[in-house]
């Protein structure tokens, strides 16, 4: 079977490739979600279509916590054949789009953080997860933790859209609206397969591709 790099390669490759199909390719393989995007290594966990809501849905959510806080991550996949800039250099049409549903995440995110954390108690709760910050060493788990009024939850966004050769230089990060606060890093498919390739240098990833197919410790090291 051909390496996961080349098998990305080939996708991205595909002049008709879509944003569902890079959706199912990494939703098979979410590790590589979380090494690109993850925080915090106490706990990590990828989660695939998270429901902001009634009205939004994030492709995916990387969480991870350390000992003072939550992370969560949201992230917007685009195509990989979508334009990112426009000749004048302003964002392409499928860019505003994806910062126009990340601004609408974050005013949803702070307008209702309970909901949102209780969406992500859901999550962890069947993984039976210990707590990892606010009850540490005092026993009970993440999904009770998370919830607590004190406990503290921060969010970022991300956008993975198109290809390197959109630009010459590819910007690590693009200015949202003003009035939206930090605005969201935008990556393409190539920072993807960079990242495919270079651990395919490392033997253990090499001989277990199915690591990447991990999304928590439990798994990991079972």
């Amino acid at each position: 079977m051909a390496k996961l790099s080349q098998r990305f390669r080939e996708l991205i490759d595909d002049p008709k490739a879509t944003e569902r199909d890079v959706h199912s390719f990494l939703k098979a393989y979410p590790m590589i979600m979380i090494q690109l995007f993850n925080v915090s290594w106490n706990y990590y966990l990828a989660i695939p279509e998270f429901e902001l809501g009634t009205d939004f849905r994030a492709d995916f959510l990387v969480l991870s916590a350390d000992s003072g806080a939550w992370h969560a991550v949201f992230v917007e996949l685009k195509g990989p054949n979508d334009r990112i800039y426009l000749k004048d250099g302003s964002p392409s049409k499928k860019l505003r789009d994806a910062e126009k549903q990340i601004a609408d995440w974050q005013k949803f995110c702070r307008a209702r953080t309970d909901e949102v954390k209780h969406g992500l108690a859901k999550a962890l709760k069947p993984r039976c997860v210990s707590a990892q910050n606010l009850l540490m060493g005092r026993g009970g788990y993440a999904h009770e933790e998370i919830e607590l009024p004190g406990c503290f939850f921060h969010e970022q966004y991300k956008i993975v859209i198109g290809r390197r050769s959109s630009f010459a230089d590819e910007p690590s990060t693009h200015a949202l609206a003003p009035g939206f606060g930090y605005g969201p890093q935008v990556s393409t498919y190539d920072r993807v397969l960079d990242f495919l390739v270079d651990h395919e240098q490392n033997r253990y990833i090499r001989q277990r591709e199915d690591l990447l197919c991990c999304d928590d410790k439990r798994s990991l090291h079972s």
